[in-house]
């Protein structure tokens, strides 16, 4: 008696359409029921996938909001979708349709055998739920990534072991180009490949008149580039740029060989690349660079030290908008001082004006430099996170303004005082309690800022906002002698050790005082023992945290404060608020070696209340 022979895979029949994945839903034979884009962990929705966030948002009745972010956008910011390789994550879409994203891994990492693996878990994913026609953009090949030809290859050869897993029901897969020129390129790419490139795969020929129709539409692209070139050439150039636009993203690590960076911009994904660079030389260039008391100087090892820093190839993608740039670090990269990068000035300094477009109080000094050059910091404002999956969700708001309470503590210790931060103290709780509408606790000097005190105000209530003005020390080989310092004499310190036995964080921390952005490179990561007070804070629920990287002046450091504050105040971001701070800090006094010490970890969009 003959066995009964194997059932044979079934063929996927693979296509390329120009037009616009949102608006796929229905069409074809079988009618699409489920429409991709790739999604990054940690990343909020750009390009495709920020359009399919837009049409899935208002589709189900949740518009974008808080500064064009829908509801994937809203998930990502809640720490909702830390997908694995190619799993999916779904929504309902229109006529039964799905909108799915596909998990792309950390940005940086998604090379030709990371794509397939994700094509062949994504595609087997929907097919074990019945989803007949795949529609999705190329995901891989983005400017910076994959060439075409190369992602296109990694996505046939994972939908072609999915289907050697016997797929029942997945049966078309069209991949979208919206750009008519790529279109082109993909269809012709396909083309070369034949018509059955692999076993159980069938190319479907791209329809022809799409294929003129595009072809008329780059021509007459080209027609009107050529002209724009030659009326260019009779104008000015401009120096305008824009402050929209999903952040650059740089992704940092450290290894005995150097450094190692990929980035993501909103039109391109740059994969890992290393930069060999000594130690010893960097953290001369990063001293010399951050502690230097003369502002040209100063200006000369900064550009130094970027060009120290940043690969070749990142600086256009640095300079090129006003987008905000945020740094995700290990720890030993957060010890280097990404702040302070001498970059050409573009001419779009990101401004510290409110959300009505007014200018605060000296908003027009662009840099604590001269012109040509400015400090990236304050062209596009940079923010810090860590590369750590235990770091909680990144917040963009506080709370209510009628809500909102905050607690300051200044000049806590006796035996060494310090008259700048009660100044700071007093100064800030003036500026607060002004506004009308804000609780304000202060607990200034020895005498009430008392260590039990201090605790037992956070064990006990809740605050949004902790301010702080005083020493603080990192001591890496001793961690519990590093923190907020209450009494040099007794040794008392508000330490990471300390803080974890607090019920709750504040969600915005501000430390103003020497070296509060410590990092331990040796710590353990899931540990409090040996964290720096940023990673304490972090892992213990505070989700915007501003620190000093060295030692500060404390004059500068009160000017930090209170123009930091006032944008907030006015309703700005606390990217601005930053660059604010900063240019007040370089004014004052010994602010040359101050500015640039300040550091922000969290979200570049918070906003301390409601607008």
């Amino acid at each position: 008696m003959s066995k009964p022979s194997a059932k044979a895979p079934p063929v996927i029949e693979v296509a390329v359409e120009w037009g616009d994945v949102t608006r796929m839903q229905g069409k074809g034979n079988p009618p699409v029921d489920v429409v991709a884009a790739g999604h990054y962990t940690g990343v909020e929705p750009q390009s495709a996938e920020w359009y399919l966030d837009e049409a899935i948002s208002k589709d189900i009745g949740s518009p974008m909001k808080d500064g064009n972010v829908g509801v994937i956008g809203r998930m990502t910011r809640r720490g909702l979708l830390n997908l694995g390789l190619g799993e999916p994550y779904t929504l309902p879409f229109t006529n039964g349709c799905w909108a799915s994203i596909a998990g792309l891994g950390d940005f940086g990492s998604l090379g030709p055998s990371q794509l397939e693996t994700m094509v062949k878990n994504f595609c087997w994913s929907l097919s074990q739920s019945k989803r007949r026609h795949l529609a999705t953009v190329l995901i891989g090949s983005g400017e910076g990534n994959m060439s075409l030809s190369m992602a296109l290859d990694a996505w046939l050869a994972g939908i072609y072991k999915m289907s050697m897993s016997s797929s029942e029901w997945l049966q078309r897969v069209t991949i979208v180009e919206y750009d008519p020129e790529r279109f082109l390129m993909i269809r012709e790419e396909l083309g070369e490949m034949g018509p059955s490139p692999r076993k159980n795969l069938s190319i479907v020929p791209a329809d022809e008149k799409q294929v003129s129709d595009a072809a008329a539409k780059v021509a007459a692209a080209l027609r009107k580039k050529a002209s724009e070139i030659v009326r260019k050439k009779r104008l000015p150039p401009s120096k305008t740029s824009s402050n929209k636009g999903a952040p650059t993203r740089i992704m940092v690590s450290t290894s005995a060989a150097g450094l190692t960076f990929a980035a993501l911009t909103d039109s391109a994904s740059i994969p890992e690349r290393q930069v060999a660079i000594d130690p010893s030389v960097l953290r001369m260039v990063s001293e010399n660079a951050g502690l230097h008391g003369d502002s040209d100087e100063q200006k000369e090892w900064c550009q130094v030290l970027r060009q120290l820093l940043i690969p070749c190839d990142l600086e256009g993608h640095l300079f090129k908008s006003a987008a905000p740039v945020v740094l995700t670090l290990d720890a030993a990269a957060a010890r280097l001082p990404w702040e302070l990068l001498a970059v050409p000035d573009q001419g779009f300094a990101a401004s510290p004006v409110t959300e009505e477009g007014k200018a605060v109080d000296g908003a027009s000094d662009a840099s604590a430099w001269a012109e040509n050059f400015v400090a990236l910091s304050d062209q596009r404002g940079i923010t810090r996170q860590f590369r750590s999956q235990n770091v909680p969700v990144l917040q963009t708001r506080v709370t209510q303004r009628k809500s909102l309470r905050v607690l300051i503590v200044a000049d806590p210790a006796s035996d060494a005082p310090l008259a700048d931060a009660r100044k700071e103290g007093e100064e800030l709780k003036a500026l607060l309690a002004a506004q009308g509408d804000i609780e304000v606790v202060a607990l200034l000097g020895p005498t009430r800022a008392r260590l039990p005190i201090v605790i037992s105000r956070l064990m006990r209530e809740r605050y949004d906002v902790l301010h702080f003005a005083g020493h603080s020390d990192f001591n890496e080989s001793d961690p519990t002698r590093s923190g907020w310092l209450f009494s040099k004499g007794q040794d008392l310190w508000l330490n990471p050790a300390l803080l974890s036995r607090l019920p709750r964080i504040p969600p915005l921390v501000v430390s103003n005082s020497c070296t509060s952005g410590g990092i331990a490179v040796n710590a353990a990561p899931n540990t409090l023992v040996a964290a720096g007070l940023a990673e304490a804070f972090f892992k213990l629920g505070a989700r915007n945290y501003v620190c000093t990287g060295w030692p500060v002046g404390s004059e500068a450091a009160r000017a930090f404060a209170i123009g930091f504050y006032k944008v907030l105040l006015e309703g700005g971001e606390i990217r601005q608020a930053m660059i604010r701070g900063r240019l007040c800090s370089a004014n004052a006094k010994g602010g040359t070696s101050t500015w640039g010490a300040y550091q922000h970890y969290g979200s570049p969009y918070f906003r301390l209340t409601e607008a």
